[in-house]
This record gives structure tokens, C-alpha cells and sequence, in this order.
């Protein structure tokens, strides 16, 4: 049996759990990027949809919180929910910062529970320590079992057993399957495929002579043949690493925007420490408030993964690329050439022995982060940009606190539950 996580407006229910004083009100993200990121129900019942423009929010739903994103928060979150779910299944596949895939084959003889009741214990452990609603779906396959997890939002759990697939399947348009796009269900709906059962009733010998692999196997995963595996969360070494931030208010001062660029490259480097590679160079941008990028490429001179090295490599880069006029909404920065520690050559005079003396200040840092989340240390160049985006939220919790009239508690922000180990 495959179980099938799904968080119900994540970014928009991680808010709300972190500051129980909206719980009830239509609380939108996205207000950084200008559109709508995720919306609570109470938004969404307004009419108020994902992409959205944030200033249509603003005219015609005064009455709408609008925040800004906080994916630092939202990735905590989402390490909690995959820890959660690993007290119960030893393979996660981490598929989202929101979602995840469980194998629990298996398991209900070593917990001595049926399936059933395993997954209604997740689903409870989540709500209560994390304070958030999740949606869940079981089944034998990977493709049946999000099809579940839809089937009854918000705070849904559908189990679908073999042999009663098809109501669930009859229910589902093709184009809400998972791994049918938009082209793809537009030709579907001209062969009078119009649900998931139209789909799977189809011949499947048609289906493979039509149409790609994956379609093929998603119309037997749907059939209740299972294909697809459930993988650990460990993703396979990347290319290339990447992190970006939008944020508001514009910035036009060089010395905050390099902060905001700062906490990209620390957030970057973590990355790299954690995959235990080492990038040897690095391409990043400025985002103007006119959408206008502007990016160069930086060749490390000794590759490193330690945040001040990568700084004063491209710092010569961000100078360059930086224009007094403008204001900037965002920045990023992309780490390639990555490489295990054991491929690079040494010698014991070059720059990257100097700075592998850093590495046990960095390993500290990353063991508490593991343990306790971000940030715990960070750059002190990061700082300016932290301090800049409490501020930006600080006003938003006064400017909402104000208009509903809620105590205040003396603190803007309330802490996260504790999560439990699982000694």
C-alpha cells in the first residue's frame, strides 16, 4: 500500500500555524511576487485563486490578509512533515515541499496495525504537532493514491481499494490526473476521453501506439498495476544548485541588496554541504522592478562551499551588474561545476586548505540547522536583509492586528510547535 501526503494551502495554513491569530480569516501569500502564491479556504471561498495579481486582492477584497512568502518557514514545515511520516514508513519520497509519497508495504505487520490505521495515525501526528491540515490518499499505487488525496480536500483521507477503483475514477476530469498536462487532455477530450475512467477503459494497446511511455504506464498505475516506485527522499546529486528571493518592499540601497544576495549564496552553500559537493562556479542575476535581469558568470579560482569564499569570488560581479537608478525586487544566484571533495586536487598551500579550516564552524552550523531549523547562525552581511524583511512583517501583523482588533500578545510572531523525535 502506497500512501499519498498532500498539505492543503501550505503556504497559506504555515502562516496561520505560526500566528493562531489568523486561524479563520482569508489570508493570502505571495505578496513579494505580486501574484497570489497559496490562499486559505476562507480566501478561496471569496473567489480568490492561485496567480492571482495581488493588487486585484487588495481592490476588490479589502478584507484579505496579504502576506509575504517565507519559503525559510514553509521548508521547515516540510522537513517535519517528512519526519512525521518516517516514524511510520522507511521509504519517503520527498515530491514537494508540500507533499510526499509513503511505502508502507509491509508495515502493517510491523506495527501490528492495518494500513488503514497506520495512515489515520500520520495524518493525525501532523495535525497535532504541526498544526496543519493535510489530505490523504491510500492505495496500491503510486498514480491511484494522489488521485486520493485529492478526492476530499481540505482535510481529506480516501482510501481506494482494488476493485472499487472506478467511482473515483469516473469522479476525476482527465485533466486533474496527475501527469496529464493541458496539451495532453485537450487531445484527450477530442478522443472523447473526458475522466480518469474514460482513460484506463480505453485499449491499452492504443494507448501505447498513441502516446508516450508514461502515459501508457500511468493508464495501468490507474488500473491498479503498480509501476512506479516509491524513492527515498535522498535526491541523486544535482547539477547545479540554485537559490532565488524576491522581496518587498524594492530595494535601491547596494549594501541591502547585497544582504538579500547574501542569504541566497549562505542558503546555496548549505545546500552544497549537505550533497557534500563543491561548486567551482556560480551565475547569478539582480531582477529590477521592472522584471529586467542582468547576470554574469563567475569561474571560482579555488572551488569552495564555504559562503565567504563564494562572496568574494562574485562580489566583483554584483558590483558590476549593479546600477545606483534602479530598484531591485530580486536576486539569485546558480553553483555549478559541483564536485565530491575526493575530485578535486589539493595542494597544501592553495586558498581552499585555508578555508576547509572554516569547515567545523560550517558542520557546527549545519547540526544545529538539522536540528533545530533555520537560521540558527548566519553571515553577519546576512543580517541587514532578515532585519529588512521583519519589518516588512512586522507591519503586517500590526496593520491586521489593528483592523480586527485582536489582543496583542507583545510578541508578531508566535513559535513553531516542537517537533517530537522518534526515539
Amino acid at each position: 500500500m502506497i500512501l499519498h501526503i498532500d498539505g492543503d494551502s501550505f503556504f497559506a495554513a504555515c502562516e496561520v500555524s505560526r500566528n493562531p491569530w489568523l486561524r479563520g480569516k482569508p489570508v493570502v501569500t505571495g505578496a513579494e511576487r505580486g501574484i497570489v502564491s497559496a490562499a486559505t479556504y476562507e480566501a478561496k471561498r471569496l473567489g480568490i485563486h492561485r496567480a492571482m495579481p495581488i493588487f486585484r486582492v487588495k481592490r476588490e477584497f479589502p478584507q484579505v490578509i496579504v502576506l509575504p512568502g517565507d519559503y525559510e518557514l514553509y521548508g521547515m514545515y516540510a522537513t517535519r512533515l517528512y519526519a512525521i511520516t518516517r516514524r511510520y514508513a522507511k521509504t519517503v519520497e520527498e515530491y514537494g515541499i508540500d507533499e510526499c509519497f509513503a511505502d508502507l508495504t509491509g508495515q502493517d505487520k510491523v506495527l501490528g496495525m492495518p494500513y488503514e490505521t497506520i495512515a489515520r495515525k500520520i495524518k493525525e501526528e501532523l495535525h497535532t504537532e504541526l498544526a496543519l491540515v493535510f489530505s490523504l490518499g491510500l492505495a496500491e499505487t503510486k498514480a491511484l493514491a494522489k488521485l486520493g488525496s485529492k478526492w476530499g480536500k481540505p482535510n481529506g483521507f480516501t482510501v481506494i481499494r482494488r476493485g472499487e477503483e472506478a467511482p473515483f475514477l469516473a469522479g476525476t476530469k482527465v485533466k486533474d490526473v496527475w501527469g496529464v498536462g493541458r496539451a495532453l487532455s485537450v487531445y484527450f477530450e477530442a478522443q472523447n476521453i473526458y475522466t480518469a475512467l474514460d482513460f484506463v477503459s480505453r485499449d491499452p494497446q492504443w494507448i501505447k501506439e498513441k502516446y508516450a511511455k508514461p502515459t501508457a504506464e500511468l493508464q495501468r498505475e490507474l488500473a491498479g498495476e503498480r509501476l512506479w516506485q516509491v524513492h527515498d527522499g535522498v535526491p541523486e546529486a544535482p547539477h547545479s544548485i540554485q537559490r532565488t528571493r524576491t522581496f518587498t518592499p524594492p530595494v535601491r540601497d547596494r549594501e541591502l541588496l547585497w544582504s538579500h544576495f547574501c542569504r541566497n549564496v549562505e542558503d546555496a552553500c548549505g545546500a552544497a554541504r549537505r550533497d557534500e559537493l563543491i561548486p567551482g562556479r556560480a551565475s547569478l542575476f539582480l531582477k529590477t522592478q521592472e522584471f529586467r535581469y542582468s547576470g554574469q558568470e563567475v569561474i571560482f579560482k579555488h572551488p569552495s562551499d564555504m559562503p565567504a569564499d563564494v562572496l568574494r569570488a562574485v562580489r566583483p560581479a554584483f558590483l558590476k551588474l549593479f546600477e545606483p537608478a534602479q530598484r531591485y525586487r530580486a536576486t539569485g544566484i546558480t553553483l555549478y561545476a559541483l564536485r565530491r571533495e575526493d575530485e578535486l586536487q589539493l595542494d597544501m598551500w592553495d586558498e581552499r586548505t585555508e578555508s576547509r579550516k572554516r569547515a567545523k564552524v560550517f558542520a557546527a552550523v549545519d547540526a544545529l540547522e538539522a536540528r533545530y531549523g533555520k537560521p540558527v547562525v548566519e553571515l553577519a552581511s546576512s543580517m541587514p536583509a532578515r532585519e529588512a524583511r521583519k519589518k516588512v512583517r512586522s507591519v503586517h501583523d500590526g496593520e491586521y492586528r489593528d483592523r480586527f482588533r485582536i489582543p496583542g500578545t507583545g510578541a508578531k510572531h508566535l513559535p513553531l510547535p516542537v517537533l517530537g523525535t522518534a526515539s
